[in-house]
């Protein structure tokens, strides 16, 4: 028997899953708005939708039986979950196509990756990593400062000798 127990996704899941696809239906020729402007209010045109079908009928266990699946434990994880318009919904549910599956799949997959990559970006400091190399700069040109300077060309590998010669003896 098929389980129809669903989690249904809060407001802020909502706005990240319409936002994850730019507020437009993702579906190949739609492009449709999720969200309308009517009367100076804004309009939901969006329904969420699980890309692997949360209850699966025996036709498309059939159908999709193979497939790569994005989720780990259930059907109802966001990885598992794309916002399209009402419209595209209810055709992707209905007649569900292997290679529309697949179309959907490919374009959570991409937005994964390109969240994953975000999230490095933002994560990643660069900021501190800089800030010790200039201090380490200073510290270098301090100690190359106690030594005698002058203008006279010298090979790189010279310069890098004496200062690291100078911090072997400290």
């Amino acid at each position: 028997m098929a389980n129809t127990d669903r989690n249904n996704p809060t407001n802020n899941e909502n706005i990240d899953l319409v936002s994850e696809v730019g507020g437009r239906c993702p579906m190949p020729g739609c492009n449709a708005e999720l969200m309308q402007e009517k009367n100076n209010r804004t309009i939901k045109n969006y329904e969420i939708a699980h890309i692997y079908p949360h209850s699966p009928t025996t036709i498309e266990q059939n159908i999709l039986n193979g497939v790569p699946l994005l989720y780990k434990n259930s059907p109802d994880e966001k990885e598992n979950l794309i916002a399209l318009c009402v419209s595209c919904h209810s055709r992707f549910d209905n007649t569900r196509t292997k290679d529309e599956y697949m179309e959907l799949y490919n374009k959570k997959l991409q937005v994964l990756k390109n969240n994953e990559i975000t999230n490095i970006l933002n994560n990643h400091k660069l900021q501190d990593e800089i800030e010790s190399v200039i201090k380490a700069i200073v510290n270098i040109t301090s100690i190359a400062t106690e030594n005698d300077l002058n203008y006279d060309p010298v090979t790189i590998d010279k310069k890098l000798k004496s200062v690291l010669l100078i911090n072997k003896v400290r």
